[in-house]
């Protein structure tokens, strides 16, 4: 039986290393899943705020772009405006008369 005790004995030393060593792996795998999250989480911010950024960039050059083309409408929308407040009865009389006629059934002949 000593000898037995003495095998039992190494037996349980054993599994009290491996028990350890089993722990400190789930330890270590732990602490790196925990990292691993942290640096994804950052990466995802970090990608959050570039798309954030250029989002706001493109809405500005959008506007701008709007604004600009606004202003070019408007600005021809005012020598429309200068051309026929440049017209005089006389010579509005057959264009008014021509639109009337095509919005008239029958009229347009």
């Amino acid at each position: 039986m000593p000898n037995e005790r003495g095998t039992l004995e190494e037996v349980l030393g054993v599994e009290r290393q491996i028990a350890g060593e089993l722990a400190a792996a789930r330890q270590q795998a732990g602490d790196w899943l925990d990292s691993a999250r942290r640096e994804i989480e950052a990466g995802r911010q970090a990608g959050l705020e570039q798309l954030k950024s250029a989002g706001t960039a493109d809405a500005q050059a959008l506007e701008r772009s709007s604004q600009a083309r606004a202003a070019a409408i408007a600005a021809q929308a005012g020598e429309w405006e200068a051309r026929v407040q440049g017209l005089d009865d006389a010579a509005l009389r057959p264009i008014v008369r021509r639109a009337l006629a095509a919005l008239v059934p029958g009229g347009a002949a």
